[in-house]
C-alpha cells in the first residue's frame, strides 16, 4: 500500500501558490492560534469562555476618518460628519462607531425611524452596547413626547382656553428642547392663568430663546407670587433676576 500523499512535501506546494500573508496552518495547531480572536476566561462558572474579537493589524484611516467625522459632529457640521461616517463604513465594513455617528445625526434631525434602525443595526452586531441602547431608549422617549403632544392638542381643540392644558403642552415643546414652540404654549397658559408657575415658565421660555430682557418682568412676576408656588426655587429666581439686571 502506497501512502497518499507526503506531508512534507505537500506543504511546500502548498506554500508556493500563497500569497505573502498567507500561511500554512497545521491541522494540530490550537483553533485560537489560527483566528484573529482571543478565548478569555469565563467570569462566572457557565462552563463557557467568552470569545472577544481583536482586531491585530490597525488600519489608522479608519481612525482618522472617524476622528473628523466626530470633530464635523461636535461643531454641528452633520452634513460632512455623514458623508465621513458612511465612508467609513463604504471602507471597512460594519463599523460600529461610524453607525453610532449615523444614528446621532439621524437623532438630532428628528429622523427616528433611521436613528432607530442605525441603532439596531449596532445591536446586531454589539448586541450589549449601552450607547445604542441608550439611544433607543431616548427615541422611545421622544415618541412618546410626540403622541402626548397630539392628545394634549386634540385636547385644546374641545378646550382651547384650559390655562393647564397649554402649560402642559409647553412642557413637552421644553422637555424636547424646541423653545419657540413652548414659548408661545406658555404664553397661551399665562394670557389664561397669570400664576407664578406660568409667569416663571414663560421667563425661561424667553430666557432660552435669548431673549433675556423680555423675561425679566416674567421673572419679577413670578417672584412676586411665589409664595403661590410650591415648585419655584426662590433662591435660583433671585439669582437670575439679578443677573439680567
Amino acid at each position: 500500500t502506497t501512502s497518499v500523499f507526503n506531508q512534507d512535501r505537500a506543504s511546500n506546494n502548498v506554500e508556493a501558490t500563497l500569497a505573502d500573508n498567507e500561511k500554512v496552518v497545521s491541522v494540530d495547531s490550537p483553533i485560537e492560534d489560527t483566528l484573529d480572536i482571543a478565548v478569555m476566561e469565563p467570569q462566572q462558572d457557565t462552563g463557557f469562555a467568552d470569545i472577544q474579537i481583536t482586531q491585530k493589524k490597525t488600519d489608522t484611516g479608519v481612525n482618522t476618518i472617524l476622528m473628523r467625522a466626530y470633530e464635523a459632529y461636535n461643531a454641528g457640521n452633520d452634513a460632512q460628519a455623514q458623508a465621513d461616517y458612511k465612508i467609513v463604513l463604504q471602507r471597512y465594513g460594519l463599523n460600529v462607531d461610524a453607525m453610532l455617528g449615523l444614528g446621532a445625526i439621524a437623532s438630532r434631525q428628528s429622523r427616528q425611524a433611521d436613528a432607530q434602525a442605525w441603532y439596531q443595526k449596532v445591536l446586531q452586531v454589539e448586541p450589549r452596547n449601552e450607547v445604542a441602547k441608550a439611544g433607543l431608549l431616548n427615541l422611545q422617549g421622544a415618541q412618546q413626547q410626540v403622541l402626548n403632544q397630539s392628545e394634549i392638542k386634540s385636547m385644546l381643540q374641545s378646550a382651547p382656553n384650559d390655562a393647564n392644558l397649554q402649560a402642559t403642552l409647553g412642557d413637552t415643546y421644553a422637555q424636547q428642547g424646541q423653545w419657540s414652540d413652548a414659548q408661545q404654549a406658555y404664553f397661551e397658559a399665562y394670557r389664561l392663568k397669570q400664576s407664578a408657575e406660568n409667569a416663571f415658565n414663560l421667563a425661561v421660555s424667553l430666557d432660552q430663546l435669548g431673549k433675556s430682557g423680555l423675561a425679566l418682568p416674567y421673572y419679577q412676576e413670578a417672584l412676586l407670587k411665589i409664595d403661590q408656588s410650591k415648585t419655584i426655587d426662590r433662591a435660583a429666581l433671585e439669582a437670575r433676576i439679578r443677573s439680567i439686571e
